[in-house]
């Protein structure tokens, strides 16, 4: 975990040091929504097309899917999980 309310930036930097999979962002709450989508579809297009990029939690906007670009949006850990090891298998194979 990285903390939280941090610039995309600091994701884009975390994800060059480290070269992960996957990229689970957890949203609590949206103060500014055309703020939000601008940053999440700014990181997703400044990752490379192999790191995943996951959404969840509560404070997901209404018709996110609409305007954002990910890999999934888990409703709960255990679809974070089973989205986790499809991701695993896929790449074994």
């Amino acid at each position: 975990s990285l903390g939280c309310e941090l610039p995309v930036n600091s994701f884009i930097k975390a994800a060059q040091d480290h070269q992960p999979a996957l990229i689970w962002l957890s949203i609590s709450a949206v103060q500014d929504e055309a703020t939000f989508f601008a940053e999440q579809n700014r990181l997703v297009d400044q990752l490379p097309a192999e790191i995943a990029v996951v959404l969840g939690g509560r404070g997901i906007p209404d018709r996110a899917e609409e305007r954002l670009q990910y890999s999934a949006i888990c409703g709960a850990l255990s679809e974070l999980s089973d989205f986790a090891h499809l991701l695993n298998a896929s790449k074994s194979a």
